[in-house]
């Protein structure tokens, strides 16, 4: 039996954030032979809409939504501010991913990336 495997692949590879020039890449990646393109979601302001499904569509690409959480999007900070912030955020993902069709909404949505973990003296004790 076959299998109906598509590949994809992150505009990250080249660029950040996306942008509009990023959409100049969509030719390059569809030769290349893949199926479907991840558009990291930086800054949801630099994401024209209209213009990416445009693009997704003459090259026949599918679109795959991938968050990212920076220093000011972090659901583990102690401060609510940062929560509503992060909500916010993920309202935007969701909302790029439904105009754009994109039936996946990847990424580690709870905490800046890169994040140092403070560890008790009881958790260093657990061990895995």
């Amino acid at each position: 039996m076959a299998l109906n495997v598509k590949f994809g692949v992150s505009t990250w590879l080249w660029t950040s954030p996306f942008n509009m020039e990023t959409v100049s890449l969509f030719p390059k990646i569809k030769n290349y032979g893949y199926d479907a393109v991840e558009i990291p979601v930086e800054d949801p302001e630099l994401v024209d809409l209209a213009a990416v499904k445009k693009a997704l569509e003459d090259n026949g690409l599918s679109a795959i939504i991938c968050g990212a959480f920076g220093p000011s999007r972090d659901f583990t900070h102690d401060d609510p501010a940062f929560h509503d912030t992060c909500f916010k955020y993920m309202d935007q993902c969701f909302e790029i991913a439904s105009e754009l069709g994109a039936k996946f909404v990847a990424g580690p949505m709870y905490s800046a990336v890169g994040k140092a973990r403070l560890v008790s003296p009881e958790q260093k004790k657990l061990e895995w």
